[in-house]
Formats: C-alpha cells, sequence, structure tokens
C-alpha cells in the first residue's frame, strides 16, 4: 500500500538531524535550520507485517502498561490505547490460517489508524476489492486462528 509511512531519520550538511514518524520513502522534510530539503537518510517500517492483508497483533503501551489484542492489526497502522489515548503500533504480528472471528467482538474505527485511513471500518475491508466484500470479521480473542509459523517481529 502505497500510502504508508515510515519512521524517518534525517541529517542535513548544517549538522541539524532529526527523526519523523510520518516519513514518505521519495519526499524530502525541510530542515528547520538551513531550509534545505533533505531525504530520509534511514527508512524503518513501523510494524513487523509487511503484507496488504489483516493480520492478527500483539500491542503493548509502555505508558499506561496496558496490552490488548487485534484481528484488525495492519502493516504500518497502529491502534490507540484505551486506556491513555496514545497511538500504539502492534510488536508481534501473524496472518491468519483462516478468515474467521467473532462476528460478535466490536469494532471501534475512533482507536483505528486503517479506519481513519479508509474513512469507514476496516473490519470488512478486502484489499484486493477495495470494498466491504471481505468476509473476515473481527475478534480480539481468538489467537489460535492464526499460524504461528508465519511470525513477524
Amino acid at each position: 500500500m502505497a500510502h504508508h509511512t515510515f519512521f524517518g531519520e534525517f541529517s542535513c550538511e548544517c549538522g541539524q538531524s532529526w527523526k519523523s514518524e510520518n516519513t514518505y520513502p521519495d519526499k524530502k522534510q525541510i530542515c528547520f535550520t538551513c531550509k534545505t530539503w533533505i531525504f530520509p537518510k534511514y527508512l524503518r517500517p513501523k510494524t513487523p507485517y509487511q503484507g496488504r492483508y489483516r493480520a492478527y497483533g500483539w500491542f503493548y503501551c509502555s505508558d499506561c502498561d496496558n496490552e490488548w489484542t487485534s484481528h484488525n492489526s495492519w502493516a504500518n497502522m497502529g491502534q490507540v490505547c484505551y486506556s491513555c489515548d496514545d497511538l500504539i503500533y502492534p510488536y508481534r504480528q501473524v496472518r491468519p490460517k483462516c478468515g474467521k472471528g467473532n462476528p460478535k467482538t466490536p469494532h471501534f474505527r475512533k482507536y483505528c489508524e486503517m479506519c481513519w485511513y479508509l474513512k469507514k471500518n476496516c473490519k470488512n475491508y478486502n484489499p484486493d476489492a477495495d470494498t466491504d466484500t471481505d468476509t473476515d470479521t473481527d475478534s480480539d480473542d481468538h489467537a489460535s486462528d492464526y499460524n504461528d509459523d508465519d511470525r513477524y517481529y
């Protein structure tokens, strides 16, 4: 997905260096010291999984010690911690081995970066069709539906 941003590190000839979590690989950022436009020196993905499809993700917020899992974890997309409202990226993700979850488990758009990007609930999003025809449903307590052989750390 071309819309993904990365963690980027920048270093200008004037000696100024900075980090940005909203870096595009082909876009420059301006040095606020000398006003020169600089490409990122280093890029790092925000999440371990870099595929197109939904993944099962494990999240941990170090600010409030809250942890959770979600069937709606996506590459380079985070979720908001319910306790402290910080945007958190998953520390572990695995691809699903089947597309089934618990349809009764709610998925709240206000806590999901992918929902913000799509401007709709990502629970039934199918990246191949770019419509809501996907039958994959959300559940945040069925890690056994995922293949541990396809780990991304």
